[in-house]
């Protein structure tokens, strides 16, 4: 665990409940955790904090292995081994699932849309209250733990990018079903690849830039082959949600699950702030290995020309299922009310 990592988890400590469900009722588990995050990306700390405190809270009743970088199933594979009981514990990326939980996903997958500060109460009120979005994990037999974010994402670039003219025909890393189309909307050329697949592009010149956020650049070493980070805010998602099986949540004793449940709200409360350090840490040492930020001198041009991406997301769904048409329009619907209040709040 980082430094910065420890130093969080510990404050978040002191201010926990100091009583938690009954020891002697809680289960006795051995559960795998697959991850699909490296184990040095400060995500990966929040997987250890769950770990570490199931194992701390419950005398050791509860153990979970860590494993990182899709050790336990791709991505293709990770949701039906969930489903299945066959990983106990899986980390999955909503927005790569479009097919199977187009609603699940839409904190996720849809980009310029949310904020670093809201985007996890609005996925959990989906979570929990959105009858479509429970459909789809009965469906895939999921119940959701763990919320994380991934805070503002940008670009970070081989070379200045200030203005819609030099975005003009720029190749930049994107992945999912609506990210590529904010690119083209922004006049750049998306070009999809895995996440171990940038460091080499950027510096091959597959790619001039990468949709990226600065809280994983380092991680991931983009800053010694990308020298530019603009300050053009393209939006917050839901990062990763770690999932278990529906017949593994029912088959726990209500103080076990008690158990995760305080757990995981104590990890969702330390995203944001774990991240905003992070992410300060990491302008840091970018700036120490010549990063320059870039201003872009026409963000308003730049947001007028990006669609309204709820909009695209009620099109597409109703244009690949008409059935659950409306059902995207009440989400979308839903999601606009959520960001209002928080917003007047």
């Amino acid at each position: 665990m980082t430094k910065l990592a420890s130093l969080l988890i510990g404050a978040s400590l002191g201010l926990a409940a100091v009583t938690g469900p009954a020891v002697a009722e809680i289960d006795n588990l051995s559960l795998q955790l697959g991850s699909p995050f490296p184990e040095n990306v400060y995500l990966s700390d929040i997987d250890r904090f769950v770990a570490d405190e199931l194992a701390k809270r419950s005398d050791g009743k509860i153990e979970v292995d860590l494993n990182f970088s899709n050790a336990l199933g791709s991505p293709s594979e990770i949701i039906p081994l969930i489903g299945a009981s066959a990983v106990g514990l899986g980390g999955v990326v909503t927005g790569y699932h479009v097919g199977e939980m187009p609603f699940a996903g839409l904190t996720n997958a849809v980009p310029a849309t949310f904020e670093s500060d809201t985007v996890l109460d609005i996925t959990e009120t989906l979570y929990t209250e959105n009858e479509t979005v429970l459909a789809e994990f009965e469906r895939l037999n999921l119940k959701p733990l763990v919320l994380r974010h991934l805070p503002q994402y940008t670009l970070l670039c081989t070379e200045p990018v200030r203005t819609m003219a030099d975005l003009k025909g720029k190749k930049v890393r994107s992945y999912g079903a609506y990210i590529p189309q904010m690119l083209e909307a922004l006049g750049a050329t998306p070009v999809n690849l895995s996440m171990p697949e940038m460091y080499e592009s950027l510096q091959r010149g597959v790619v001039d830039c990468v949709y990226w956020t600065r809280s994983l650049t380092v991680p991931f070493k983009l800053h010694e082959v990308a020298k530019y980070m603009s300050d053009l805010e393209l939006g917050a998602i839901n990062a990763v949600t770690l999932f278990t099986s529906v017949d593994n949540w029912n088959s726990w004793s209500p103080e076990t699950q008690a158990l995760f449940d305080e757990i995981a709200q104590e990890a969702k409360a330390m995203s944001v702030p774990m991240t905003q350090k992070v992410e300060d840490a990491a302008l840091e040492v970018m700036r120490e290995n010549g990063v320059e930020i870039v201003e872009f001198e026409e963000k308003e041009a730049a947001m007028a020309a990006i669609p309204d991406m709820l909009n695209l997301w009620v099109q597409q769904v109703s244009e690949r299922s008409p059935n659950l048409a409306a059902s995207a329009q009440e989400t979308a619907d839903q999601v606009r009310e959520l960001m209002s209040g928080a917003n007047d709040s």
